[in-house]
């Protein structure tokens, strides 16, 4: 049976690994299941009319996927997949954004990609951490290296979750999806669309693990195009992943950002200019005028000051 092939799968996976690096997850996949996919199945049939209290093809995803969490459990590992796994198998299909209430004492880590904007489970991460459910954002519509910028016929990669360019990705902030105002007014998404999705609370943060890239190779047809869908994402990536917040993201109006953002880089070049002046005349003073100093300290955003024999300009 299914759950036979199950049992030995992960059983002998387990053994493998054991001999050189224990495995602590067993990832099952499982996203995009089509609805309906058992209902012409003989098989199927016959096993809910000999077990009445699985009475519908629902309860039966329910019983089959808690079977083998059981297995994967049992094996010592923790089982992970996409969020698919925890939703309502419904004719929605992939528009499902309802948790299925059955499976809520899974133990099961799920990567969350469906965040493609405007089909409603852009908040979905959010709900399972609420839920208790330790999760990892793989969000599409950010993180998705195989996901086109624009509509030129040459630029390899797909659309299927929208164009998404570098600064996509670099203007998501995990722990708040709607946070950046520019990016939802060029989708033409607005605050009252928004004002009812599901926010991540306090008491959950801790059960968001992080985020995860994906680069699926469909359209890397040869070198080129792999790497070129690779870098510079990888590195654009890897400043969302460990750097700090945005601070133009706490602003909260699309205005109001975009004037932080340009305000800030202007102000980081005056930085720049201020500090590249202070070391080139500090230089000369120290060998022609013994006693007059020069000293540049930048103390964080918006705040720089020069100090000149005594006197001090600030920024």
């Amino acid at each position: 049976t299914a759950y036979e092939i199950s049992h030995g799968l992960v059983g002998s996976e387990m053994c493998i690994r054991d001999r050189n690096l224990p495995m602590e997850t067993f990832n099952i996949g499982a996203d995009e299941l089509p609805f309906g996919v058992w209902k012409k199945s003989p098989i199927c049939e016959d096993y809910l009319k000999q077990n009445p209290d699985i009475n519908t093809y629902q309860s039966l995803y329910d019983e089959s996927v808690k079977r083998l969490n059981r297995i994967i459990s049992d094996s010592g590992a923790q089982m992970a997949g996409w969020e698919d796994v925890l939703l309502t198998h419904s004719e929605k299909s992939q528009s499902e954004i309802e948790v299925n209430e059955n499976l809520l004492d899974l133990d099961f880590i799920p990567s969350v990609w469906n965040n493609t904007w405007g089909e409603g489970r852009e908040d979905i991460i959010y709900k399972l951490n609420n839920l208790g459910f330790q999760t990892i954002m793989s969000n599409s519509a950010a993180f998705y290296f195989d996901m086109t910028d624009d509509m030129d016929m040459e630029n390899s990669g797909l659309s299927w979750s929208g164009y998404v360019n570098y600064i996509d990705s670099w203007g998501t902030e995990p722990l708040n999806v709607f946070a950046n105002k520019v990016k939802l007014q060029s989708l033409g998404i607005k605050e009252s669309e928004i004002k009812n999705k599901v926010s991540l609370m306090e008491s959950a943060r801790s059960n968001f693990l992080g985020i995860q890239s994906q680069l699926w190779t469909e359209t890397a047809a040869n070198t080129y195009e792999f790497d070129r869908m690779l870098m510079p994402n990888m590195i654009i990536f890897s400043e969302r992943a460990w750097g700090k917040k945005e601070e133009w993201l706490k602003e909260k109006s699309a205005t109001k950002q975009i004037v932080f953002s340009k305000t800030k880089d202007v102000f980081n070049k005056l930085v720049l200019a201020l500090n590249h002046k202070e070391k080139s005349i500090a230089s000369v003073l120290k060998d022609q005028v013994k006693n007059v100093e020069l000293e540049f300290k930048s103390n964080g955003e918006f705040d720089a000051q020069l100090k000149f024999a005594g006197d001090t300009l600030l920024f």
